[in-house]
């Protein structure tokens, strides 16, 4: 668990690094992308693990909970967040759109609509990105 959220700021800082003006829409065209959706097992721990630590015990629950508030961090470090005077809150919607785009678009059966959930995902992040600017 602590290792996927590591994993996950590492990847944001990644995005970050490599397009510093547009690192949020190419985060979300990646982390919605049905190569990503459909890696279960190898793709991000905040889909795969939050329902499942929302039933763990208190300790794990904190674990999970450093993890998701360092993954906020380096979310708010870069624009459009780091500018924006709700900037910790976008971080968080964002985090919130990410992974239940992902849940919902591998829980339904037809792949047509499966894209439309990621599409719609992967525009309304991107949209955010401009909201701080």
């Amino acid at each position: 668990m602590r290792v996927g959220l590591e994993r996950l700021q590492a990847g944001v800082r990644r995005f970050q690094d490599r397009w510093p003006e547009r690192w949020l829409p190419a985060l979300a065209t990646w982390y919605m992308g049905a190569k990503h959706r459909a890696d279960v097992g190898g793709g991000c721990a905040m889909p795969s693990l939050s329902p499942e630590v929302a039933k763990a015990d208190a300790q794990t629950r904190a674990v999970y909970q450093a993890g998701l508030l360092a993954t906020v961090e380096v979310i708010t470090a870069r624009p459009p967040f780091r500018d924006a005077d709700e900037g910790r809150a976008l971080a968080w919607a964002t985090l919130a759109l990410l992974a239940a785009g992902v849940i919902l678009s591998r829980a339904v059966e037809d792949p047509a609509l499966a894209e439309e959930i990621a599409s719609a995902v992967r525009d309304a992040v991107a949209s955010g990105a401009t909201r701080g600017d």
